[in-house]
Order: structure tokens, then C-alpha cells, then sequence
């Protein structure tokens, strides 16, 4: 399906950090609801391009670059925990006019989705936990004492650099004919920035551990999980867990499909969205 472009693409000051977001708002004359997008580790706003378009026309969208990721600030600050990701999408969706949302989480947004739904209720309104990460423990304190040291942030900086990102994505699906020039450019310019290493560095810091189970109890929003079978970043585990520490979800595994929902199958991750939203 052919791209579609944001309404609006700008900046917005959040918490100390600028903040890149796309909108999109509901080409039908009354909107169904309004979907935050949220990506993942070493990912942005672009990894839901190609399910925009098979959601634009019931409802308002909001995707953004969480900081360190994609087009946002990686400047010294407070944003790099799940829980400040998840205060500052709150906000950043009120400031655009949208007080209640649903959110769409992949990956770590997945997480930052239910650090969201537990903090801050009111606001949000159901869950779609795509290949969501979960029951990570925070950073080793021996990993966060080397942080402080000068080298580090160069050095991860290089690493990086040496990274064969169509390699990477390549490993990260099931068909890798789904790995375009595109997606990989997608993935790479973001990663060409200087700063991405201190970037890092300050969400290893401040990045506390996932929702235990006995949290995730708390949270009684309706929530659709759905992991690809094949998922090599993920295990297909990790999203039963989280079923059954969620009481109102329902878990869906996907056949021939690898970590990169959005991207790998939007037609049917839209097909189940809108199934689910229409009956919560």
C-alpha cells in the first residue's frame, strides 16, 4: 500500500528533551479513537510507516521518536526511563489535542505502553502489545559504573558503526525479502548520529527493570498481544507471560512472522487491531 503522509511533522519540548512526532489525522469525518505509536530499541517513528495506511482512514494517529531514538534529542535529562517515556507520550498526546489514546507499543514501546497504562489511567484506553518486551531486569550496576567512564560513549558509538544493519533487520524477520533499501536507510541515519552513544548511555542509566508480574496484575485495560512464531528477539514465551499476567488480553501468534511486526505484516496487524478495537 502506497505511504502516506503526515498531516503534520514537527518538534515538540517535553520534559527537557525535543521531541520528533508525525500526526495523521482521520480522513473519515468522525474519527473511531486516537493510536500512539511507539517503536523500539535502536528504532523510530519510520518502522509504522507501512501500517499507517491501513489505519489512517478510522482513526488519528500519533507517532513520535522516543529521545535517544530516531530524530529526537539525546541531550542530559530526565525522558530516558519507561517510566519518563511513558509520562512524556502521555503529554505529548494531550498537547495535541488527544487526552485519550490507545497505544501501540512494539517491542520496548510495548513496555513503555504498560508503564503508561499503570501510571496513568485515565488516559489511556487499551493496549496493542506487538512482540512487547517484558520481565527485564534493570542494567547491571557494574554496566552503569562503566558508563561514567570517557571511553564509553565512544566506543559504543563505534560499535555501532561497525554494525551491518540489513544484516541485522535480515536476522530480526522470517522473510527477508520484506528488507528494502528503504527500511534499511530508515534504520541507518538515525544511527549516524554522533551523539547516539551518550544517547545510550543515559537510558541505561536511568531504564529501571520491567513490570513485574504483580504490577502488570494492576493493570485492567483491554490488551491485545501478538508475537510472531518465529521471533528472534522476543521469544513467543515472553507474550504468553504476559497474557497471563494481564487479565483483560488476548494473546495472538502469528505463523511465518519474525520480530518486526509493522513492517514483516501491517495488512493482518491492522486486520487484528481493528478487530479488537471494534469489540473493546
Amino acid at each position: 500500500m502506497q505511504k502516506v503522509r503526515p498531516d503534520r511533522a514537527s518538534y515538540l519540548y517535553i520534559q527537557g528533551a525535543s521531541v520528533y512526532f508525525e500526526y495523521y489525522r482521520c480522513q473519515a469525518q468522525e474519527a473511531k479513537g486516537t493510536l500512539l505509536l511507539l517503536h523500539g530499541f535502536l528504532a523510530s517513528s519510520a518502522c509504522f510507516h507501512q501500517l499507517v495506511p491501513y489505519l489512517h482512514k478510522d482513526y488519528h494517529l500519533i507517532s513520535c521518536d522516543l529521545p535517544v531514538f530516531g530524530r529526537s534529542s539525546k541531550a542530559p535529562g530526565t525522558a530516558y526511563s519507561l517510566y519518563g517515556y511513558a509520562r512524556l507520550v502521555v503529554e505529548l498526546a494531550a498537547r495535541l489535542g488527544h487526552a485519550h489514546v490507545t497505544i501501540v507499543g512494539h517491542s520496548m514501546g510495548g513496555q513503555v505502553a504498560l508503564h503508561a497504562a499503570k501510571a496513568f489511567p485515565d488516559q489511556i484506553d487499551r493496549l496493542v502489545l506487538l512482540a512487547s518486551s517484558g520481565y527485564l531486569n534493570r542494567v547491571k550496576r557494574t554496566y552503569r559504573a562503566i558508563s561514567h567512564l570517557p571511553f564509553a560513549a565512544p566506543a559504543i558509538n563505534a560499535a555501532i558503526r561497525r554494525q551491518d544493519v540489513r544484516a541485522f533487520l535480515c536476522e530480526a524477520v522470517y522473510d527477508k525479502r520484506v528488507v528494502t533499501k528503504a527500511m534499511v536507510n530508515a534504520y541507518t541515519l538515525p544511527l549516524s548520529d554522533a551523539s547516539i552513544g551518550k544517547g545510550l548511555i543515559l537510558l541505561a542509566r536511568q531504564r529501571e527493570g520491567d513490570l513485574t508480574s504483580a504490577a502488570l496484575h494492576t493493570i485492567a485495560k483491554p490488551c491485545l498481544i501478538i508475537n510472531g512464531r518465529e521471533d528472534p528477539v522476543i521469544p513467543v514465551q515472553t507474550s504468553v507471560r504476559l497474557a497471563k499476567d494481564l487479565a483483560n488480553s488476548q494473546l495472538i501468534l502469528l505463523k511465518r512472522c519474525g520480530h518486526l511486526l509493522p513492517e514483516e505484516k501491517p495488512s493482518l496487524i491492522a486486520k487484528h487491531m481493528k478487530r479488537f478495537l471494534r469489540k473493546t
